[in-house]
């Protein structure tokens, strides 16, 4: 079937608008490259991202749907190949209408980055362990966004516990990603060291004098991630800051 095109596209393998509308609305193989493409999830992950940094959750009030967001993630990783969450996590990065969202976020130092950064936790991961590649552009700017998580959650946590155990809980998520889908966690582990000993400074310097805080935090912290990565972070239970805070006891 022809397609009119007014202004006739030069690159043989690059479609029109119109082709384009269709592969993501049907899911549709590459016709040049891939035998499978991922349009529907790439696009609907888009949209969720950037419809919570647009709405409720960038002023604050709905932390939760940017956290989801990272389970999203999770079951993809679980399902797909390494080829596919490879092209997936370039995609993401490389996305110009979320570059700009991020590049907003960043300049306002926006809660919405604290809230999920678990994403760009496991997407730093893999491009510092060499699973994706960016241009020195795209590093610079996921490198500063994951540096804008640590700085936005160590200067404004959120204000309740249940941001200190969801700050953890996202690192520990993007490390046990990367480790079931066979991924690298050499980045992601010391990124999650670098979480669990924030997450231990943040609660200390907040909740001290609070006597309902700890459990609080034990109560939306779920062990079993806690534990699932602390052989691989620190060496076992003894030296996990995280479990001798919050569970041990």
């Amino acid at each position: 079937v022809s397609v009119y095109n007014p202004k006739p596209n030069p690159d043989p393998t690059q479609a029109c608008g119109y082709c384009r509308a269709n592969m993501i609305r049907t899911n549709a193989s590459c016709p040049w490259c891939r035998t499978e493409m991922v349009w529907r999830n790439l696009y609907g992950f888009l949209d969720g991202l950037k419809g919570s940094i647009g709405g409720s959750a960038a002023k604050g009030t709905d932390h939760q749907s940017l956290a989801n967001l990272l389970t999203f993630w999770q079951e993809y990783e679980m399902t797909r190949s390494r080829s596919d969450l490879a092209q997936f996590a370039k995609d993401l990065c490389t996305d110009s209408s979320l570059a700009a969202h991020v590049k907003r976020g960043l300049e306002q130092q926006s809660p919405w980055l604290r809230d999920s950064a678990g994403l760009w936790l496991r997407l730093y991961g893999m491009q510092q362990d060499g699973e994706i590649e960016l241009d020195a552009e795209e590093a610079t700017r996921l490198e500063t966004t994951v540096e804008s998580c640590f700085s936005i959650f160590e200067n404004n946590h959120g204000g309740h516990e249940d941001f200190i155990a969801a700050w953890y809980q996202q690192a520990c998520t993007a490390l046990l990603c990367a480790m079931l889908s066979g991924s690298s966690t050499t980045t992601l582990i010391k990124l999650v060291q670098r979480a669990g000993g924030l997450t231990v400074s943040v609660f200390d310097a907040h909740y001290t004098n609070k006597s309902s805080a700890l459990g609080e935090v034990r109560s939306k912290l779920n062990p079993e991630y806690v534990q699932a990565v602390e052989e691989m972070v620190w060496n076992g239970a003894a030296d996990d800051p995280v479990w001798n805070k919050f569970f041990a006891s």
